[in-house]
């Protein structure tokens, strides 16, 4: 995963994701669209959208069907993967925890230049 580009509106509505991503799996919380948006209220629906979209590719997020719900898909990230149920190759698992960690630190120098 290469971020050249640290700033603007992609890398951090994707870092946003990934917290939520990480708050809502460490709390047993399937994280939908709904939910994600709910525990990042100031991420706009449509950057979640398109992060959700690239995030399988750029950091091996997992996406399947929310079991009994009809047409709800729960993310999971590539490291609570095996939690789930899914077992990934620990190269995998590896490339997704790198892209997790490098866009969260990237978040956290865009809320250190913002105070």
């Amino acid at each position: 995963m290469r971020f050249e580009n640290r700033t603007g509106r992609k890398p951090i509505a994707k870092a946003r994701v990934i917290r939520a991503l990480r708050a809502l799996q460490s709390q047993a919380i399937p994280a939908t669209l709904q939910t994600i948006l709910q525990r990042e209220p100031g991420l706009a629906k449509s950057s979640a959208m398109l992060a959700l979209a690239q995030l399988p590719s750029e950091a091996n997020v997992q996406v399947r069907s929310l079991p009994g719900a009809n047409g709800v898909r729960q993310y999971i990230l590539a490291t609570a993967a095996q939690h789930h149920g899914i077992n990934l190759d620990p190269d995998t698992v590896r490339f997704g925890a790198r892209a997790e960690n490098t866009l969260l630190v990237i978040l956290s120098e865009h809320e250190k230049e913002k105070h």
